[in-house]
């Protein structure tokens, strides 16, 4: 594992909610404020089999 990669798995009711989510005004405001500390983010959608 490498140790400057954060992991974050999260369960959300629909695609739709995740899209409104990642829209919602406080989460712009946390990209912002943590855009300098972050090289690149990767979002991988999984589903239930």
């Amino acid at each position: 594992m490498d140790p400057e990669v954060v992991t974050i798995l999260e369960r959300w009711a629909s695609l739709d909610a995740l899209k409104a989510h990642s829209v919602a005004p406080q989460m712009l405001a946390y990209r912002e404020q943590v855009k300098d500390l972050v090289e690149g983010v990767s979002l991988k959608v999984l589903r239930k089999v």
